[in-house]
C-alpha cells in the first residue's frame, strides 16, 4: 500500500513539474510582449509524520498545509500600464487549487493598484512582500508590521510605498508609510472549525498602518 501511495505522489509530481515548466517558458514569452504577463506555479509536498516540516509551510500566504503530504496548482494572470504624468495602474487575479489544503479552490489574490508619483493606492487581495518596509520573507524569520503566512486580507491601501524626501531638509528626512482598512475573510471556516457551542468570530475589521 506505502508502494502505490508514493507511486502516485511521484506520478502527481512529474505531471505538475512538467505542466508548470511548460507554461512558464510560455508567460515569459509573452511578458515581452505585450502588458499583459501570466504565471503558473505547482507544488507537490511530500513528508513522513504527523504534520509537514515548518519550512514546507512558512512564509507562503497560506498557500500550504500542515499536512504531511499535500499539492497545489496555481495560476494568475497580470496587467501594466503606465502613462504620462506618472500615472500607474496594475490590475490581476490569482486562483489555487490542490488536495490536503484548507480548501479545494480559492481566490489567492485579486487586486488593483493605481499609483500617482509617489503615492499608490491599493485595492483588494494582495500578496505584499515585507510592504511597508520591504524586508525580503526569503530571508527573515518575521516581520515588523505584517507576516507572510496568513492569506492575503483583503483591504484598501494608501500610503508611501517608497521614501520621499521632505523638502527643504537636504535629504537628510525622507517618509513612507500607510493606511488601510479591511476585513477578515475566514469567518465560516472558524465556524466550522469550532464546531458546535464553541466560539467563533466572523466579519472582524481589519485596520493597519505604519
Amino acid at each position: 500500500m506505502a508502494r502505490s501511495i508514493d507511486k502516485e505522489w511521484k506520478s502527481l509530481f512529474t505531471t505538475a513539474f512538467t505542466f508548470c515548466t511548460t507554461l512558464c517558458l510560455s508567460a515569459q514569452e509573452q511578458e515581452a510582449s505585450t502588458p499583459f504577463s501570466y504565471r503558473v506555479e505547482t507544488s507537490v509536498s511530500v513528508a513522513d509524520g504527523t504534520y509537514a516540516p515548518l519550512w514546507f509551510t512558512a512564509n507562503r500566504y497560506g498557500l500550504s498545509s500542515q499536512e504531511p503530504k499535500s499539492a497545489y496548482l496555481r495560476a494568475g494572470m497580470q496587467w501594466r500600464k503606465e502613462w504620462r504624468h506618472g500615472w500607474k495602474i496594475q490590475a490581476g487575479a490569482d486562483l489555487a487549487g490542490g488536495k490536503n489544503l484548507t480548501a479545494d479552490f480559492f481566490v489567492q489574490q485579486a487586486y488593483m493598484d493605481i499609483a500617482w508619483k509617489a503615492i499608490k493606492m491599493s485595492i483588494g487581495s494582495k500578496e505584499r512582500n515585507g510592504f511597508p518596509l520591504e524586508k525580503d520573507v526569503r530571508l527573515s524569520s518575521g516581520m515588523m508590521v505584517e507576516g507572510a503566512n496568513a492569506r492575503p486580507i483583503p483591504q484598501v491601501r494608501v500610503g508611501l510605498p517608497e521614501y520621499l524626501t521632505v523638502p527643504f531638509t537636504g535629504n537628510w528626512l525622507a517618509l513612507k508609510g500607510h493606511i488601510a482598512y479591511g476585513v477578515c475573510t475566514d469567518g465560516n471556516w472558524q465556524e466550522e472549525f469550532a464546531g458546535a457551542d464553541k466560539p467563533f468570530l466572523k466579519d472582524v475589521l481589519y485596520h493597519s498602518k505604519s
